[in-house]
């Protein structure tokens, strides 16, 4: 019956010890729950600002790029004034260094930086007139009458015939095309178009403004810089017209990779459809700003005088989220074992502080027992050394406090007895 009794304290201390564990397993278990359901919840905020950003980046650049077309479209019908009033009804078969409207042609290639080949075109697709700005150098060249050439082959010249006396038309973002070949190194250009109310040999004459289209991408992606992000445009008809990897732009054209209209359809569909939008595509987060282009005088592709001329594109690519999830679980890990710690180490000290405070109590308490107790009693440790005496003890051998501490027991003893009790 004394073993059960003393076992009684033993197992409510492996009690208390299993529940302790118990109540730490579930402590754990809803600090990893309640930390992943943070790192997720941060995760999907971080997109949304990511994606909240490039939206407004793409709002401000396409304002720009609007503006950019705008002064372009002017550059297009102020040329035209000045070479409808410089110029006959009908235009002569004089060699074109002879032609008035060149030192115009000149002066617009010199004045505007972007601006790199301005051509009179026929409605049979014959060269009338021709003057390029050279890449590197800036330098104006006119083409000699017997280099013009018949570019009734290109399909902008379909459109070009379905336009009225000054209407606008305006391309996509494409590549330039010499002679049938694509000009090396790459060039993106767009062109601007508009009929003159003029007649060479019977037939309708276009006038055409060729524009350097790298600045404005650059412009574009300049924005986006410092962003996690890949940034894409296409135009109309479903083409890049600028990737961050190269083997993607110009798709169609170089015939490499597919495009946003054969890669992505339906999101193609969306983006025709929908001014501006976002798209989750198997992890991968799309965000587009479409390029609406109004102008009084659009035409061809003009609805009620508007024009998508292309469609900014922002990817949040499933890297980068994954990138992001890793970084929030780690803080997320490194928060809750910190938390742990603390918790812990904070439960720790105060179970270390009360088991101190009621060792003291119970210290206390016992040294008021054991010194009011009117029975003498003396502690002795294993050497034999008196380590404790009460009042009644000291009384009783005639001893003040603290003088028998630390003496071995046989001071207490009769000296002629001493040697027998040591033995």
């Amino acid at each position: 019956m004394v073993g059960a009794k003393m076992d009684v304290p033993q197992q409510r201390s492996r009690r208390r010890t299993l529940a302790y564990i118990s109540l730490g397993g579930v402590f754990l278990s809803f600090l990893v729950m309640a930390s992943a359901l943070i790192a997720h919840f941060l995760v999907g905020n971080r997109v949304d600002q990511i994606g909240s950003d490039a939206r407004h980046i793409m709002e401000l650049k396409a304002e720009n790029l609007r503006d950019q077309i705008a002064q372009d479209i002017n550059i297009l019908m102020s040329l035209r004034s000045e070479v409808q009033y410089l110029s006959h009804t009908e235009l002569s078969e004089f060699s074109p260094h002879q032609w008035a409207h060149h030192h115009v042609f000149r002066s617009v290639l010199t004045r505007n930086w972007h601006v790199y080949q301005l051509r009179l075109i026929s409605e049979g697709g014959q060269e009338i007139s021709r003057i390029d700005k050279h890449r590197s150098t800036g330098e104006i060249i006119e083409t000699a009458a017997v280099d013009l050439i018949n570019v009734n082959y290109r399909p902008y010249m379909d459109e070009m015939r379905r336009l009225n006396d000054g209407q606008v038309y305006l391309s996509t973002i494409d590549l330039n095309i010499e002679r049938g070949q694509v000009e090396q190194p790459l060039r993106p250009t767009f062109r601007l178009a508009t009929r003159l109310p003029l007649m060479y040999h019977g037939e309708k004459v276009y006038l055409i403004v060729n524009v350097e289209a790298e600045e404005v991408l650059k412009m574009v992606k300049l924005g986006f810089a410092a962003m996690p992000i890949e940034l894409y445009l296409a135009n109309n008809v479903g083409d890049w017209s600028y990737s961050e990897h190269p083997e993607q732009a110009w798709a169609s054209q170089l015939q490499h990779q597919e495009g946003l209209a054969s890669s992505h359809p339906e999101m193609f569909r969306l983006v025709q459809n929908n001014d501006m939008g976002e798209y989750l595509d198997r992890g991968d987060y799309w965000y587009w700003q479409r390029l609406i282009i109004t102008h009084p005088e659009m035409g061809v592709f003009g609805v009620y005088g508007a024009y998508n001329f292309a469609t900014i594109l922002v990817e949040v690519p499933e890297e980068t989220v994954w990138a992001l999830r890793k970084n929030y679980f780690s803080w997320a890990f490194a928060w809750m074992l910190a938390t742990i710690l603390i918790l812990g180490g904070g439960t720790y000290e105060l179970t270390r502080r009360q088991r101190r405070n009621r060792h003291r109590f119970e210290e206390e308490r016992f040294r008021n027992i054991f010194s009011s107790l009117s029975t003498g009693i003396v502690v002795v440790n294993r050497e034999a050394r008196i380590v404790m005496t009460n009042g009644a003890a000291r009384d009783m051998f005639g001893y003040t406090e603290g003088e028998l501490e630390s003496q071995y027991i046989e001071v207490l003893v009769p000296k002629d007895v001493r040697t027998h009790h040591r033995s």
